[in-house]
């Protein structure tokens, strides 16, 4: 099997060989199960693209899999991954703006690259016109980064969402996107 880049996998597969280097990842924690880690939210990237900064996937690790690779997954490291699945992103959030996902399973190996000689760049952005955010809002399908100034901080509440009392935070946001100065009011579940 040859390596090949983000923009040639399709779903149906589970031995694709791929070079990227990890430029996000989120451990994602169950706080109503004793704060469980339970998934590895990943954002790969390769050096082949359209565009002039890679092209980015979602990978996800399930819980089973956690404790067996974590070690091997750094935020900046390029790395090889082989034998991975991809599928159709149908979750009901993405990470990245694509149609497909990874999914590193039990039969998956990876390799650290010492002094790859790739040019995967180090950060991955997609920046977003104020139409798209706006777009964007109560719709959680598509995640979404916001740069800013946190002007605004509330108190911390407690509301019934879902059947349940919650305890949220309100934080505001300035940011100027594109010469507009936009303010983000964002709840958040709130642990502490």
């Amino acid at each position: 099997m040859d390596i090949t880049t983000v923009n040639n996998l399709h779903s149906g597969r589970d031995d694709w060989i791929i070079n990227v280097r990890v430029v996000r990842l989120s451990n994602i924690y169950d706080n109503k199960n004793g704060n469980e880690q339970i998934l590895i939210d990943l954002i790969l990237l390769d050096e082949e693209s359209p565009y002039f900064y890679g092209t980015p996937l979602h990978a996800i690790v399930r819980k089973n899999l956690i404790s067996k690779l974590k070690p091997f997954l750094t935020e900046d490291e390029v790395i090889t991954i082989q034998n991975m699945k991809i599928s159709d992103a149908n979750e009901t959030y993405r990470s990245v703006n694509g149609t497909i996902k990874a999914i590193l399973l039990l039969t998956i190996y990876i390799t650290k690259m010492k002094n790859p000689s790739l040019k995967i760049p180090l950060h991955y952005f997609d920046f977003a016109s104020p139409q798209i955010l706006s777009e964007r809002i109560r719709d959680n399908e598509m995640l979404t980064d916001v740069i800013g100034t946190l002007d605004a901080l509330g108190e911390i509440e407690e509301k019934c969402i879902k059947g349940k009392d919650t305890k949220i935070l309100k934080l505001e946001i300035l940011t100027k996107v594109f010469n507009h100065t936009i303010s983000f009011i964002y709840y958040f579940t709130y642990n502490h």
